[in-house]
């Protein structure tokens, strides 16, 4: 008999795995909307906390995810 409900787990699984990422997203959008720069300067700041945010959320993953040696 097939289980039905493995689909269901998968589907929450991977929301929560875009948290980390939603989370850098709304800091990126607080700092860029809370300075006082004009909008090259914003759209700028913003690609950076973005890209730095997307590499520390992959590279903490990868840390938490290796198998700790005994």
């Amino acid at each position: 008999m097939a289980d039905t409900h493995t689909g269901k787990l998968e589907k929450n699984r991977l929301n929560w795995r875009l948290l980390p990422f939603a989370a850098v997203g709304i800091i990126a959008f607080y700092l860029t909307s809370t300075s006082d720069l004009n909008y090259f300067w914003r759209g700028y700041l913003t690609l950076i906390i973005a890209q730095g945010g997307i590499l520390l959320v992959y590279f903490l993953r990868s840390q938490l995810a290796k198998p700790k040696k005994s």
